[in-house]
């Protein structure tokens, strides 16, 4: 008969309790004296459980009553009275517990969106409209006042010139 090592023996400890011992555990037992002990104090639990149940039976009241009462205190629970906010927080809490965050960051962004689409409504185009006529007058207004400098001078002189100020020469055409 071999006889087997301690953690052998902790691998078929499981099965000692169940009533299978085999034979190269027993020796172990015997022989080892950790082992042996840690075989004697569960058999000693093993005897000694079923004495020590008690059937469950109901607390008393005052442990229900004072366990309440500690509970309202630290605020974990709450008499049946409901405020206006509170409903409100607790149904807003549930619909951001069961709707998925990307869900609720797309319909947020299609809010957004909305609400941009009806500022640029037919008011702010004609507002963006007027307000692009004016900058562009504004801007080209200089080039305007110079270029009719520049015709009346050269077309009412009697100094005109083709290809003078700027103005091309016109080619004769060739027919």
């Amino acid at each position: 008969m071999s006889m087997i090592g301690c953690n052998e023996f902790l691998d078929q400890l499981e099965s000692w309790m169940g009533g299978e011992r085999s034979a190269g555990a027993q020796a172990h037992a015997r022989g080892c004296a950790r082992c042996g002990s840690l075989v004697a104090d569960l058999d000693g639990i093993h005897q000694t459980a079923p004495s020590l149940a008690v059937a469950d039976g109901e607390p008393p009241a005052r442990v229900w009553i004072a366990l309440r009462a500690q509970l309202e205190q630290e605020g974990l629970i709450h008499d049946g009275r409901r405020g206006l906010t509170e409903t409100l927080r607790n149904w807003l809490g549930e619909i951001f517990t069961v709707v998925p965050r990307p869900a609720l960051a797309g319909a947020y962004l299609m809010a957004l969106v909305a609400v941009g689409v009806a500022l640029t409504g037919p008011d702010q185009r004609r507002l963006n409209e007027d307000l692009w006529i004016h900058g562009t007058q504004v801007s080209t207004q200089p080039l305007s006042a110079q270029l009719d400098r520049r015709a009346r001078r050269n077309f009412l002189s009697d100094e005109f010139q083709p290809g003078r100020d700027g103005f091309p020469a016109e080619e004769p055409r060739h027919r």
